[in-house]
């Protein structure tokens, strides 16, 4: 018996274990130190400086990323990409791109906005369980894209 437990732990690996929304390819999970690590051996960080929620520069000066994390256990628990906005000469264009390509990938999302601001939510499922949100949002005062882990 213990045998076929054996088996069918190894047989059927996704079984039973909790699925975790990722970014650039990296679980939002775990310590804060071991996640902020694994995304700068991928060469994420252009530039390490910490302060607050916000771990390093990603890839350019123009794009802040921001780790959020529980103070207490420091478990990671989401990642928010703030764009500068005079970096991007065409916001609204840049938003309805980044809305085209998340839509490609998770389908169409649900849509909120008021006079200067709209968002854009995917609720990313494993099967029939939801794993996390991805927001997207801008033109003001920025362009954001935020991945919640569940």
């Amino acid at each position: 018996m213990k045998h076929l437990l054996f088996y069918l732990l190894f047989l059927l690996p996704g079984v039973g274990f909790a699925q975790n929304l990722t970014f650039k390819g990296v679980p939002i999970d775990g310590k804060l130190e071991d996640f902020e690590k694994q995304l700068a051996d991928k060469g994420v960080f252009k530039d390490m400086e910490k302060d607050a929620n916000v771990a390093g520069k990603y890839y350019s000066d123009s794009v802040c990323l921001c780790i959020g994390y529980d103070y207490r256990t420091r478990r990671v628990g989401s990642v928010s990409l703030d764009y500068n906005p005079e970096a991007i000469p065409t916001p609204k264009e840049y938003l309805a791109q980044l809305k085209k390509d998340f839509t490609a990938k998770y389908g169409e999302p649900t849509t909120t906005s008021d006079e200067e601001t709209t968002w854009y939510y995917w609720y990313v499922k494993e099967g029939t369980k939801t794993i996390g949100k991805i927001s997207v949002y801008g033109p003001s005062p920025n362009i954001g894209i935020s991945y919640e882990d569940k």
